[in-house]
């Protein structure tokens, strides 16, 4: 299943390049929210955007840079960010060894603002550069190849799975960068599905609920972030395990996707309460559910107080796989951040285990989990969410979203149609029922090997 969240922000100002009606992704259910004058105003203000002035110079292309480091201890804002023209080479010959694309969608992820610092803190990414442009996984797809470029062609659906893929509507980039999305994958899934369920996301829900958290039936599993790109993953592979599933969210109309959509058994929000209320409700949620109020398994995507009321309700021997800790990325503290002393006490006096998760440990498996994820998405048993907004100068608006939690699933930025030969895979997509496509994954997956070429 497939649900997409269309968050429409365009202003009327810009004509974006190449931004046109969605490409079909099979059965949704799309819902929008448009920013008033006023907010579209702010976002033109912050960001720079410009009017093209000759809608046929198509050489003039755009992108969004880093304007400044936000200071420290503080969140991202728009104000960090600048929508400018990127002059493309107009000899009209591109390098040797590399290609053209323009890109079609771009990923929005919270790993991405250790990018914003001067230092990550981490080994397997590197700053942004003030002046240059950001980047993220993203596709694309390759409209003219250099020379010695044997591998691709014209309409190739190509990918950055990771953090490479500039923030520009076109790009010339090296083609020994870029992988191919095989043509079966496109019959199979939206290609979106390569940045959610069939990328980093998926890995990281499977093999941090799987492998980090060992979940089995017998468990009562708490998520933080439960709506976010990969609590919204873990959450389903943990109903799947036969787990009892309780999500932490936001909002009341997140709690209501998770239950009602989703299946969660059932969910909590933490806005507006303090550590002690959240752990009380959580606390009686649980008791309602299993007879215990005590839970043996928490997958943390949040830090902070949020966590500390969860682990209050963990049972002796319980476990933390520590995903994330996107309410601790705007402060100066060490990742994974320390507990207050009182938690740190109860983790040590109940012998809970809580321990951080890294996906890149799991390296060595993600072809097979990557054919897995196609199977669980093709046959339905692994929903897709996204909220997806609409243009390339609308990206920093997804990011600041996204860091605010007002997403619902994986955070996208839609920047142009993709080329015409992907029609005949959206009709596919269209038309092959669910077992016959779940059957054609497993076919697929054997005779093509699809995983991202990540840092180790």
């Amino acid at each position: 299943m497939f649900l997409r969240r269309v968050v429409n922000v365009r202003p009327h100002s810009f004509r974006a390049i190449g931004v046109g009606a969605l490409p079909a992704s099979g059965p949704a259910r799309r819902h929008t929210r448009s920013l008033n004058s006023d907010e579209r105003k702010d976002n033109l203000e912050h960001l720079g955007a410009y009017e093209r002035k000759d809608p046929e110079l198509e050489i003039l292309a755009s992108e969004v840079v880093l304007a400044a480091r936000p200071a420290a201890g503080s969140a991202v804002t728009l104000a960090e960010f600048r929508h400018q023209p990127h002059p493309l080479s107009t000899d009209g010959r591109v390098p040797d060894g590399h290609v053209l694309v323009k890109t079609m969608w771009l990923s929005v992820d919270p790993f991405m603002r250790c990018r914003f610092n001067e230092e990550t803190g981490v080994e397997y990414t590197a700053p942004y550069q003030v002046g240059q442009p950001i980047a993220s996984a993203g596709i694309g797809f390759v409209q003219v190849c250099g020379e010695g470029v044997e591998e691709l062609a014209p309409g190739n659906i190509v990918m950055d799975p990771f953090d490479a893929w500039p923030w520009r509507s076109e790009a010339v980039l090296d083609a020994s960068s870029l992988q191919l999305v095989p043509q079966s994958m496109e019959a199979l899934i939206p290609v979106t599905s390569l940045l959610g369920n069939v990328g980093l996301s998926g890995l990281t829900a499977l093999h941090g609920m799987r492998d980090a958290g060992q979940v089995t039936a017998t468990d009562v599993v708490v998520l933080s972030g439960a709506a976010g790109s990969v609590g919204l993953l873990a959450s389903q592979i943990a109903l799947q395990a036969g787990a009892t599933v309780i999500g932490i969210c936001g909002t009341p109309e997140k709690a209501e996707l998770l239950t009602g959509t989703v299946g969660l058994h059932a969910a909590v929000t933490y806005t507006g309460k303090s550590q002690a209320e959240l752990a009380a409700e959580l606390a009686r949620v649980i008791k309602g559910l299993t007879g215990s109020p005590h839970a043996t398994l928490y997958f943390d995507n949040v830090g902070g107080t949020v966590s500390e009321a969860v682990i209050q309700q963990l049972a002796p021997k319980g476990r933390v796989v520590i995903c994330g800790q996107i309410s601790m990325y705007n402060t100066d503290e060490e990742y994974p951040p320390p507990v207050s002393s009182t938690t740190q006490s109860l983790i040590d006096d109940r012998g809970i285990v809580r321990e951080r998760f890294l996906v890149l440990d799991y390296a060595d498996s993600f072809s097979e989990s990557l054919a897995e994820l196609c199977r669980l998405t093709t046959t339905g048993r692994l929903q897709q969410h996204e909220t997806v907004t609409r243009s390339l100068e609308q990206a920093p608006y997804a990011f600041v979203s996204m860091m605010e939690g007002k997403n619902f699933g994986k955070a996208l930025v839609h920047c142009a149609k993709p080329p015409p030969s992907a029609a005949l895979f959206a009709w596919l997509r269209g038309v092959l029922p669910p077992w016959v496509r779940g059957h054609l994954s497993n076919v697929f997956a054997s005779a093509e090997a699809f995983a991202p070429e990540l840092p180790k």
